[in-house]
């Protein structure tokens, strides 16, 4: 068991007797010997459930606001939000210090370079690991993660088991809510990737501008000596700037100023992606559908060759990496499905105009908009169908507290040119469309990708886009035999 001294964890303290053996944010999941951080969030105040934690075993308590009469030392600290990650980070013995961390932000794409980061590393026999959306550990086996980028004091302790089992390099999705609330205190990522910047997460941001400063402070880190950035993105000005000034950036992009450039060429047998960059020209052709997927592969090894790894071997190991699961992940059938994590209208658009230049005759889309989220991207998703898209199914994503009809009627209500079929049972709304598409169509069911559940009224009912599809697919299968 993990035990530190009070006066060890917060330097400078004046107890020298108590041990603290764990750290809990949440009151209800104290057990004895944990040090209880107590903060304010957006719906409670840690500081109401202080006694709560005494009660169940805390041994001390850290909070934001003086607090008197407790029968456990207390610290109180104005900035203790910023300083949990640290705190964590002491208590687990440091473990990013063993580790070498690339940090993914962006709208889109994160899941994915930490993939193929991962997935490099491994082709190489270098053990490695990613964290994230789709989960956390070493791919193809990912355990399950709840968030994008968890509390300080779990991704610290993710990060510690990580380390015992040997692992070295960690691809880290940094999200805007998580570089925001302070949750990489502690993690010091050696390099930094900027994706993309498009409109997401405003229930939480008051704007993009906020959003975008968001994901900057990723970049402003001192640990950080390499930015990697996406030159064709218009924010990618804004990220630069904010880049501390010992790091080093590289530019990833179509035009002539990126250090990295790129050009891509559709193939029947997948994607030819051909660069230039300071390690030499490469060229190779991927098994995969659209510009993303490569460049998503394109920003892991830029990153990796920034830090030393062999670009050679690098783009050896391109041509055999495992599909990232729910990004455009491709099922074979007289129509073919396609299952995709686009869930916010860029991301849709890039995804419908990649698949229209292989699928002539149309793209049949499922898809709805999550509850208690950014209502405005409801109008932006339907008319992106509706103007890409031959036939639309609208249907249930995550409607949560919301009324799913009422998410429903709202995006239907968006639609100019297409009539949409509105369905809220998610498997039949594919279904239909499967038996509605025709050859030469590609059926695309986007939203969920990778997830195992719709979260409506406070319960998760168990679906997975991935095994529908890949269901659907068998049964022609099976027919066809």
């Amino acid at each position: 068991m993990t035990a530190i001294s009070l006066k060890s964890l917060f330097r400078g303290s004046p107890d020298p007797v108590t041990q603290i053996t764990g750290l809990a944010l949440d009151s209800r999941e104290v057990i004895a010997g944990d040090l209880f951080i107590a903060l304010k969030g957006n719906e409670y105040d840690g500081h109401d459930f202080v006694q709560d934690a005494i009660d169940r075993g805390a041994v001390a308590i850290a909070c934001e606001r003086e607090l008197h009469d407790l029968s456990v030392p207390v610290i109180s600290d104005r900035a203790l939000r910023a300083k949990v990650g640290e705190l964590a980070a002491r208590f687990y013995g440091e473990p990013a210090l063993a580790l070498r961390i690339v940090a993914v932000t962006g709208t889109n794409g994160k899941t994915s370079v930490c993939w193929y980061v991962a997935s490099l590393l491994a082709a190489l026999k270098i053990p490695a690991a990613c964290h994230g959306t789709i989960g956390w550990g070493t791919p193809p086996m990912l355990a399950s993660a709840s968030l994008t980028t968890p509390d300080a004091i779990t991704l610290q302790a993710r990060l510690n088991a990580l380390r015992f089992r040997g692992v070295r390099w960690v691809a880290l999705e940094a999200s805007s809510h998580a570089l925001d609330q302070d949750r990489l205190g502690g993690v010091n990522p050696e390099i930094a990737v900027f994706t993309n910047l498009s409109r997401d997460h405003l229930d939480y941001h008051r704007d993009m501008d906020a959003y975008l400063v968001a994901k900057a402070r990723l970049f402003s880190m001192p640990s950080v000596k390499i930015a990697i950035i996406n030159a064709d993105d218009a924010a990618s000005a804004s990220i630069r700037k904010a880049v501390n000034r010992h790091a080093e950036i590289v530019t990833v992009g179509k035009g002539r100023g990126a250090d990295v450039r790129y050009a891509l060429q559709d193939l029947a047998e997948g994607v030819e992606l051909q660069t230039e960059t300071p390690w030499g020209r490469y060229s190779a052709v991927l098994p995969m559908i659209g510009e993303t997927g490569p460049l998503n592969v394109l920003n892991a090894m830029t990153s990796l060759a920034s830090a030393g790894i062999d670009m050679h071997a690098l783009w050896d190991a391109a041509t055999t990496l495992p599909p990232v699961p729910g990004r455009m992940q491709v099922f074979d059938a007289p129509v073919p499905i396609i299952v995709d994590y686009a869930h916010t209208p860029d991301a849709l658009a890039r995804t419908m105009k990649s698949l229209q230049r292989r699928f002539s005759d149309g793209i049949v889309c499922v898809f709805g908009c999550g509850g208690e989220r950014d209502q405005g991207k409801r109008a932006l998703m339907a008319e992106v169908v509706d103007r890409l898209a031959v036939d639309a199914w609208v249907t249930d994503d995550n409607p949560r507290g919301e009324p799913p009809c009422h998410i429903r009627d709202q995006v239907c209500q968006s639609f100019s040119r297409l009539a949409p079929h509105n369905v809220g049972d998610r498997a039949r709304a594919s279904k239909e469309a499967y038996r509605s598409a025709r050859p030469g169509q590609a059926l695309l069911i986007a939203g969920k990708g990778h997830e195992f559940g719709i979260e409506c009224g406070g319960r998760i009912t168990p679906h997975s886009d991935i095994e529908l599809a890949r269901d659907l697919s068998k049964n022609w299968a099976a027919r066809a035999c």
